[in-house]
């Protein structure tokens, strides 16, 4: 399993005292998860997912993504972006605006030609 607990608690800025506060552990045992010497009884995974604001699936390392979408570019697109950190999905959603925004337009100037071409005709 590819376990995510300190590269999202890294991300979000919390510290291994921060999340043994919020559910009731100490640095000690929440270092040994990190370390993956011990496993998480499935209710403190569920409040550190809480905590983090991620899902367990994204606490685990599973891509929530996987066999959701027929499209495999898609299903890579999404995997992709979860791997990024948070500076670098707002580039990645950017960018991909701009991509959807440029089709718009180019969808717009093509129908205006078709319109044109038929009233010269």
């Amino acid at each position: 399993m590819n376990f995510q607990l300190r590269t999202l608690r890294k991300r979000r800025g919390y510290t291994q005292d921060d999340i043994a506060r919020a559910i009731g552990e100490t640095k000690r045992v929440v270092g040994a998860w990190e370390r993956q010497d011990t496993l998480i009884p499935f209710e403190k995974a569920s409040d550190i997912a809480d905590f983090l604001g991620c899902s367990l699936d994204e606490l685990a390392g599973r891509s929530q993504y996987v066999g959701q979408f027929s499209d495999p570019l898609q299903t890579e697109l999404n995997a992709v972006y979860q791997r990024l950190d948070d500076a670098n999905k707002s580039a990645a959603v950017g960018a991909v605006r701009g991509i959807a925004a440029n089709q718009s337009r180019e969808k717009s100037e093509d129908a205006g030609v078709a319109g044109n071409n038929r009233r010269t005709a």
